[in-house]
């Protein structure tokens, strides 16, 4: 199936026999979803849809016209980046990502909460103002002080990538474009465990199956940035 995004005016594919994810290849949180699915080894097929030219069709399934949005083959939808990331990691069992103790699920949770603080910061230093807010960079900064002193292991779940390591990695992997667009350079001294973390991520088979180049994202963010975004950047 085609990766290019179906826009305004396109035909719903038909015939759906497996899992389905409506994504956009540049959203963070659909990247979620597929980091989530290649985790797990989910065979499943990737609708991608042109934010900027939404397709009617597609606004029946997702009324938000947001992505991502997961739909099983007998017509069930979910949506929202948590929400269907843990429903996949409890409908296919394998590889599991949540905590089983209450409270360690509970800790991710609280997590990606203080974590969105950083998401704030950093849409705010790239797209929300060209790269010209710095005062944002340093948002971002004390926001990620937190973020480092809660690893305390290879990974936010101890010695194995948890939930929280996939929900967080897609702003990470957007962090050095972000450098590049504001002209600015990661603090790794401010950010040891941080920059190890990062590097020991990059080595996961699902961060190498769902990534794309930073080049690609710097790319898509200046054309984005002039007003002509290409959601088929790359392909």
């Amino acid at each position: 199936m085609s990766e290019k995004a179906y826009s305004k005016g396109s035909s719903c594919p038909p015939g759906q026999v497996k899992l389905r994810l409506y994504s956009m290849r540049f959203c963070p949180y659909s990247e979620r979803v597929r980091l989530v699915l290649a985790h797990k080894d989910i065979d499943y097929d990737t609708i991608n849809i042109n934010l900027y030219s939404k397709p009617e069709w597609y606004l029946e399934k997702n009324e938000r016209g947001a992505v991502p949005t997961v739909e099983q083959p007998d017509g069930r939808l979910v949506y929202d980046s948590v929400v269907a990331s843990e429903y996949l990691d409890d409908f296919f069992m394998q590889n599991r990502l949540t905590p089983d103790d209450p409270y360690d699920k509970a800790c991710g949770k609280l997590l990606l909460e203080k974590f969105g603080k950083v998401q704030s910061a950093q849409y705010k230093a790239g797209f929300g103002s060209k790269g010209q807010d710095k005062g944002a960079i340093q948002e971002m900064w004390v926001a990620l002080d937190y973020i480092e002193s809660q690893l305390k292991g290879n990974f936010f779940g101890g010695d194995n990538i948890k939930m929280a390591d996939l929900m967080m990695w897609p702003w990470f992997e957007r962090l050095s474009p972000t450098m590049e667009l504001t002209n600015e350079k990661f603090p790794m001294d401010r950010f040891p465990k941080l920059q190890a973390w990062v590097e020991r991520m990059h080595e996961q088979p699902a961060v190498k199956k769902a990534a794309l180049d930073p080049c690609i994202h710097v790319e898509y963010s200046r054309a984005h940035f002039a007003g002509n975004p290409d959601v088929d950047h790359g392909l």
